[in-house]
């Protein structure tokens, strides 16, 4: 598959390839430190217990609190 570009050789817009579009769709996904599960950063919270607060999924989080 050949993607359109542009004299400048940037993509022709609405032109964009697969693979970028997909990545741009995807959001961030953050991995909790405790069950390792990779998650949304909707479905995360901040653990304030530990001296360096740590990113972790809301089901560990209702486990620590």
């Amino acid at each position: 598959m050949v993607e359109a570009r542009d004299s400048k050789g940037h993509f022709i817009k609405g032109n964009v390839p697969w693979n970028r579009r997909l990545d741009t769709q995807s959001g961030i996904v953050f991995t909790c430190k405790f069950c390792g599960k990779q998650k949304p950063i909707e479905e995360m919270k901040v653990a304030m217990r530990f001296f360096s607060p740590l990113p972790v999924c809301r089901d560990c989080w209702e486990l620590l609190e």
